[in-house]
């Protein structure tokens, strides 16, 4: 006795047709865990090349030379320190002369407040200086964290040695080592500003971005 031919399975059936039709442009049916990719089990079209994880970003020459540019700036830093501690006696004659001193100082008392004050000031740029030289290796490796730090405290800087060259009269007035300490913080808002440059050149953008990636 024959067995009468089944219909064809209906779409919603098991092994019928997907009820939506075939995806648009006849990619992967609907659903595909693996957008791009087969079914595990399941036999690659011809043709076929699996996705591999992408080649990591080359650092770009504009990176180092951020890096370069900040390793200079903070040599800068510690020659215009040690400077200042050879100025800061003229210097300090220098206010003396040209200003009267405060209600209830003496000479010595004066001498005294602003070498403490020339100390401090010298620590907490020391400090600066450390975190700014771990940021700048940070930054060289592709922290993009660091770059965005790094363009915060060298702002920060422009910022306090524009200030500090709107008074450097008395350090003029030091003579020739106050001439070439003046020269020194110029030279070094120059080229922090070319480090800060060289970070947001645009080939530094992949480099940065595949830390997120």
């Amino acid at each position: 006795m024959s067995v009468p031919p089944q219909p064809p399975p209906g779409p919603g059936q098991p092994g019928g047709p997907s009820p939506y039709g075939p995806p648009p442009g006849g990619g992967q049916p609907y659903g595909s865990p693996y957008p791009g990719q087969p079914y595990p089990g399941q036999q690659p079209p011809p043709g076929f090349t699996p996705r591999g994880p992408a080649a990591p970003v080359e650092k770009p020459k504009e990176v180092e030379t951020a890096f370069r540019l900040g390793l200079l700036s903070i040599a800068i830093s510690i020659v215009g320190i040690a400077l200042s501690f050879a100025v800061s006696g003229p210097a300090i004659d220098a206010a003396i002369a040209a200003n009267p001193l405060p209600p209830g100082f003496t000479e010595q008392q004066f001498r005294q407040v602003a070498l403490i004050g020339s100390i401090v000031f010298a620590v907490f740029l020391l400090i600066i200086i450390g975190l700014y030289l771990l940021f700048m290796f940070k930054m060289r490796a592709g922290r993009n964290w660091a770059r965005i730090l790094l363009t915060i405290l060298g702002l920060l800087w422009i910022a306090m040695g524009l200030w500090g060259l709107a008074g450097s009269g008395q350090v003029l007035a030091a003579g020739p080592l106050g001439f070439v300490s003046v020269g020194l913080s110029v030279l070094q808002l120059v080229v922090i500003a070319a480090s800060i440059f060289f970070m947001f050149r645009p080939a530094t953008g992949p480099y940065f971005q595949q830390e997120r990636a």
